[in-house]
This record gives structure tokens, sequence and C-alpha cells, in this order.
């Protein structure tokens, strides 16, 4: 992920803060400010407004998930590694960052989001989705559709670990993500896959 200045990434994650707790309406630019210990010019040098600022969170958290997502997958030897990789590290990363699930919910749910093919089929799991299709390792399903049956699950699993209503051990995330595994593949025995160098730019 292209680096941003630090100033920069603390007006983002203000704002990321203050949506969850008020909303999209409720987060005023003043609000930004004061959270961020910013002054408001300096807003204002990054973004022309809150449309853009907000347009801008989903584009920086987008990124982000890609950037864990192309590190996942750098790793392993077969593609069911690489996918229980990326499950693993993508709860990992909802469960860090609180906001980050809550946001997405409200951005997707608004009219700042249009119809237009989301960033995230540009996604590196949406690639390994599509070449275990190609190879047969796979079901032939949409790797749209796929994709959202991955992200679904991950992102249930850790908004049920964050409200604190279950308690998730590493056991149950190994076995839901075995299970997501299993309901999308072929059946076909796993084909081993060149390994890749870590630090995969996302695209």
């Amino acid at each position: 992920m292209e680096s941003i200045p630090e100033k920069k990434r603390l007006i983002l994650e203000s704002t990321m803060a203050l949506i969850r707790e008020r909303g999209f309406h409720g987060t005023t630019m003043s609000l930004v400010a004061d959270h961020a210990g910013v002054a408001a010019g300096t807003i204002y040098h990054y973004f022309r407004g809150k449309d853009e600022l907000i347009r801008a969170l989903y584009a920086y958290n987008s990124n982000r998930i890609r950037t864990v997502t192309a590190e996942a997958i750098a790793s392993g030897d077969t593609r069911k590694q690489r996918f229980l990789n990326t499950w693993y590290r993508l709860y990992e990363f909802y469960i860090r960052n609180e906001a980050v699930l809550p946001f997405f919910e409200q951005y997707l749910n608004s009219p700042y989001y249009s119809e237009r093919p989301s960033g995230q089929f540009r996604n590196p799991l949406f690639r390994l989705l599509q070449e275990g299709i190609a190879a047969g390792e796979i079901r032939v399903i949409k790797p749209e559709l796929l994709l959202m049956l991955v992200f679904g699950g991950v992102s249930s699993a850790a908004k049920l670990k964050l409200s604190g209503k279950v308690r998730i051990t590493s056991t149950d995330l190994r076995d839901v993500a075995e299970a997501v595994w299993a309901g999308i593949s072929s059946g076909e025995k796993a084909k081993p896959v060149r390994a890749r160098k870590s630090g995969v730019k996302s695209t």
C-alpha cells in the first residue's frame, strides 16, 4: 500500500472513528479537526470537502484490505493454503481495526456508493478464485459471488467476535475457514502453485 502523509492518515482514521459513533450526518469537518488534533485548514489541504473525505476513506480502507490479502496470498504452496491464510489475516485485520466494518456497512448502504463495479474485484483474492476455477480446483461459480461469500463469512465472524457474545477460538476459526473452503472446492486434489515472494503489491 502506498504510504500517505501522517496527518492525512490521522484525518482518515479520526473520520472513521467519528462515523462509527455519529454516522455520516453527525460527523462534521470541525469534529474531525478536533478529533485529529489538526486545524480545519489542514483537512481542506487534503480534501475539498466532506464528500471527498468520505470517498477517500472508502478507498483508503479498500487499499488496506487489498494489501492484507496480497501479503497473505504471497505465502503458501497451494491455493487452499493461500485461501486459508487470507481468511485468517482478514479476520485479524477486522479485529484490530474495529471501525472498518461499521464504516463499510454505512458506506455501502449510502448514496456515496455507486452501482459501478466495485474496486474489491481488483482484490488479489478475486484472482486466486479465478485461477482456482480455471484449474478445476474450485467450483464453477461466478468469482464475484464467491468473493462475496468469503468476505461475508469473514466479516460476520469478526463482528460476532467484536460483539463479545460468542467466544471464538483459533480452532473455531480454522473449522469455519476449512468449511468455507470445502464449500467452494471442487473436490479435486490441490495443485501446488509457484511460491511468490512476500511484499507483493496490490493492484
